[in-house]
């Protein structure tokens, strides 16, 4: 018979049931990390449940209980017991909800590029966007994120339309960059020429010499990394805001447009 119950899960009982498992697929520590900061901040949510088979054996739910076990924290969980051995062939097949499904089902609806170029946004140059975007952030994290930028990404989701040279990356520096006392104006040309490849003076070359480096890169079989494309981009919008007449484009080696929060929580420049 199976059954599902609501049950205040102890760090101690975290370990018992842990300890009730015959093997698990490797734990992502940066994802159990995730977790913790939901628990210590209060957002952890009722929804999947802990899961057992009819002998008793963990088949689901490794990562949040050792979640609970590194935080210490007592949680109110749903827990599954008795399934039939053969579910552990059914576990985590069903498609996943993105973080754009969720806030559409919960009256946001923040589209997914709000969602990825805010993560972008938040690293910056300097941040885990230099170890190529390798971080995880809970669902309740990248809401806080796109929340926080939530002005800028709808400036820049209204203009930038879908276009590969108008890229994540590219569009989390031109993001940052709203921030800054520029000509909003100039913005949306970055953008124009990066996705026509029309400049409209020889002040618009530095967005024409990334829109041709990323082309080049991919007629050499070459699609430059995330890394790659925010450092030429923040050098190259740079020089278009400033008008600078370019012949060649390098690598920014430092944040071009550092963020801060100010007493009152907005975001402006550092």
């Amino acid at each position: 018979m199976t059954t599902t119950k609501e049950i205040l899960i102890t760090p101690d009982l975290a370990k018992k049931y842990l300890s009730m498992s015959e093997g698990n697929r490797p734990l992502q520590k940066a994802r159990i990390e995730g977790y913790v900061r939901d628990l210590q901040n209060g957002r952890w949510y009722l929804g999947d449940t802990i899961k057992f088979d009819e002998n008793g054996i963990l088949i689901d739910g490794h990562h949040r209980l050792n979640a609970i076990v590194w935080s210490g924290i007592d949680t109110l969980t749903l827990v599954t017991h008795g399934l039939p051995v053969q579910s552990r062939n059914g576990i985590n097949l069903a498609k996943p909800w993105t973080p754009s499904e969720i806030s559409t089902i919960t009256g946001e609806a923040f589209g997914k590029r709000h969602f990825s170029i805010s993560r972008m946004l938040e690293f910056g140059l300097n941040g885990i966007l230099g170890r190529d975007g390798r971080y995880f952030l809970t669902y309740t994290e990248n809401r806080d994120l796109v929340l926080k930028y939530e002005v800028a990404l709808n400036f820049i989701v209204k203009y930038a339309g879908h276009q590969r040279y108008v890229n994540n990356p590219v569009l989390a520096v031109i993001a940052r960059a709203y921030y800054y006392p520029v000509d909003r104006e100039r913005l949306i040309q970055f953008i124009n020429v990066l996705r026509d490849g029309l400049p409209e003076s020889k002040d618009d070359v530095a967005a024409l010499l990334l829109r041709n480096w990323m082309i080049e890169g991919e007629n050499r079989g070459h699609n430059p990394s995330r890394p790659e494309v925010y450092k030429k981009a923040e050098r190259a919008l740079s020089h278009f805001l400033k008008r600078k007449q370019i012949r060649a484009l390098y690598p920014a080696t430092e944040e071009l447009f550092p963020l801060k929060l100010n007493s009152s929580g907005a975001v402006v420049p550092e």
